[in-house]
């Protein structure tokens, strides 16, 4: 079991940082801040990581895990946009660490 809860850790870990690092450009990351459309595209390609994620790891029970984590994901990111704060980028991964762990 502790194999597999640390399998599914590490996949979630990558669907993250592939989200947050490899598909989202500089010019989606500025846009986020100021329009709901790319916000909604960032979430759009998270939840599809997640869910290709799901798919892979055929982890049938696992799917209120994996839409906690992407609703979690939503609530972070809708807060920040809303306390408008400019955090490190590099610090502000650790609520989502702490969400997937």
């Amino acid at each position: 079991m502790i194999l597999i809860h640390n399998a599914i850790t590490l996949v979630l870990l990558i669907a993250h940082f592939l989200g947050d690092y490899h598909f989202q450009s500089e010019k989606l990351s500025e846009a986020k801040r100021k329009s709901h459309a790319a916000l909604a595209r960032h979430l759009a390609i998270h939840g599809l990581l997640l869910f290709i994620s799901w798919i892979l790891t055929w982890q049938s029970d696992m799917i209120l895990l994996f839409s906690a984590v992407w609703l979690g994901h939503i609530i972070i990111d809708l807060l920040k946009v809303t306390l408008q704060r400019k955090w490190i980028f590099q610090a502000e991964q650790i609520p989502y660490i702490y969400l997937i762990d």
